[in-house]
């Protein structure tokens, strides 16, 4: 009896110890296991293409949880925000002009944006946020960024170039095309075989 109870009370990586079991594998507990394995393996494979999309988007994208810390962040955010390992909060990394959109999708608003200009680095993004619940139930937010200064540069150079009052034709009266439009219905019922 007291032998029974020292090895059923054994701690299990003790069992194996004994000499009686060689391995500590049950064999009711293998297809559980191989299961287990399988959706390990499948949950890094997904982990990594996540990772890969992430990364490939060429957009700066950081995730939030509800009390505005950042969870995750890919290659692009780290460019754009180099101290984001000494911030504790997305507050931290963004000048204050952008805390008023991430504040109002910590609420749940949609649609919210602001702009970021990358003085050091010549660059300028547009941020946009998307709130979702994330998996423990938690509002989140995920903010993602896309570098816009080439569209600046262009749109910029084109208003230089072609500035507005260039553009600014001037249209023709009103009674004018009437009559020009009037003229050719006339001209089209004298002579049908013409048109």
């Amino acid at each position: 009896m007291l032998y029974a109870q020292r090895i059923m009370f054994l701690p299990i990586a003790g069992l194996p110890s004994l000499g009686r079991l060689e391995t500590f594998n049950f064999q009711e507990f293998e297809p559980l296991m191989a299961q287990m394995n399988h959706f390990q393996v499948l949950l890094k494979v997904r982990d990594q293409h996540l990772e890969l999309l992430l990364n490939s988007l060429q957009s700066a994208i950081l995730f939030c949880d509800e009390s505005a810390r950042v969870s995750s962040l890919n290659e692009e955010a780290k460019s754009v925000f180099p101290n984001f390992e000494r911030a504790k909060t997305v507050f931290d990394m963004t000048p204050i002009a952008c805390h008023q959109s991430i504040q109002r999708a910590l609420k749940g608003e949609y649609g919210g944006g602001f702009e970021l200009e990358l003085s050091d680095q010549n660059k300028v993004y547009e941020f946009q946020t998307h709130t979702f619940v994330n998996e423990y139930g938690f509002r989140s937010v995920m903010l993602v960024g896309k570098d816009v200064s080439e569209v600046r540069r262009l749109r910029w150079n084109l208003t230089q170039r072609f500035p507005k009052h260039v553009l600014d034709r001037p249209q023709p009266p009103y009674s004018l095309l009437i009559e020009e439009l009037e003229c050719q219905a006339a001209w089209l019922k004298q002579s049908p075989q013409a048109a």
